[in-house]
């Protein structure tokens, strides 16, 4: 269950961030009507990709622009990244593949659901956004790329920064003249449980497709859809299972 920190005094018309150690992964929160809301990685994805899509747009530039997503993205946010037109992909989970698989396309944006994540822009991309944001003499074109390149030079592309993505966070709210709330409410999240299971030999779990699949044991393939992977972060036999429930389902989710 999520719930504000402890000994943080603010108001219900106020937001904070929290940061990890090294400060390569944030997340945004607030309070209203008492209850706590906490906005991850996946928002903070759709956000920029959003915002990012309406200028390249409005600047009638022809740069591909795409999100990648690992198995434990909310299905919620790439539902509704499809219908904003921005293509998703999903890799197995680590940095280095959201990475690498950003690279692809002339803006990348990655995020991972823990709030580690940032935005890439291709070398040919960076040079058309110069070169236009001097020659373009259309007003509206004129100012779509100047906060493009703007928000280049704002965003950390070399590695995930939470200082500087929650200035480009703020920055995003107060242009887009967006509350929380009103971020938030973008989309709902559907209802999942994360579990960390016990196994003898965690090998025996092999995954497909981004790790969203089991290939093997076949029991296991039968019963879980969703997200299930080996960890070997730390040197422990365990499994992690990431599973998310529809709209319309009713009770609580099932143990997988």
């Amino acid at each position: 269950m999520q719930n504000a920190p402890q000994g943080v005094n603010y108001s219900e018309n106020e937001h904070c961030y929290t940061i990890d150690g090294d400060a390569d992964r944030s997340l945004f929160f607030y309070c209203q009507d008492h209850k706590f809301y906490m906005l991850d990685g996946d928002k903070i994805a759709t956000l920029f990709a959003g915002f990012l899509n309406t200028l390249i747009h409005e600047a009638e530039l022809n740069l591909s622009l795409g999100v990648v997503q690992t198995a434990y993205a909310n299905g919620s946010s790439t539902s509704f990244l499809h219908t904003k037109g921005i293509p998703v992909v999903c890799v197995p989970t680590g940095v280095k593949h959201l990475h690498k698989r950003a690279e692809d396309f002339d803006v990348g944006v990655y995020f991972e659901a823990n709030g580690h994540g940032t935005v890439l822009f291709s070398d040919g991309a960076m040079e058309m956004i110069n070169i236009r944001a001097v020659r373009e003499t259309r007003k509206t074109q004129k100012s779509a790329v100047t906060r493009l390149l703007a928000f280049t030079k704002l965003i950390n592309t070399a590695v995930g920064d939470a200082v500087t993505n929650i200035l480009a966070i703020e920055t995003l709210l107060k242009l887009c003249k967006l509350s929380p709330q009103s971020w938030n409410n973008m989309y709902t999240d559907l209802p999942y449980r994360q579990l960390k299971i016990n196994i003898r030999d965690r090998d025996i779990i092999q995954t497909t497709d981004a790790e969203r699949k089991i290939s093997s044991p076949p029991a296991c393939r039968r019963r879980l859809t969703r997200s299930c992977r080996n960890s070997r972060a730390r040197d422990v036999l365990c499994g992690r299972v990431y599973r998310e429930l529809c709209a319309s389902a009713c009770g609580v989710c099932d143990s997988a």
